[in-house]
């Protein structure tokens, strides 16, 4: 069978209608293409996004995920920490 190189993953058209292929746009790069989520679930969908510039996602992080308060996240940045 067929041996796919990069650019024919990328532009294959098949794998961009079931959104395996993904075009997004990066605030620095522009439009780019990127793997979409394998898991396809139509309940719930799925957001791609390209990575987050250097620290874009700190307080994010920092709140949701490491369950800091936005006043210790303040302390954190007024000490340039992050």
């Amino acid at each position: 069978s067929a041996v796919f190189d990069t650019a024919d993953v990328i532009n294959d058209p098949h794998l961009r209608e079931r959104g395996m292929i993904v075009d997004v746009d990066h605030p620095r790069s522009g439009p780019m293409r990127m793997p979409g989520n394998p898991l396809q679930l139509s309940d719930s969908p799925t957001e791609i996004r390209p990575a987050p510039l250097l620290g874009e996602a700190t307080e994010e992080v920092l709140e949701r995920f490491l369950g800091m308060g936005t006043a210790e996240v303040a302390v954190l940045r007024d000490k340039g920490i992050v």
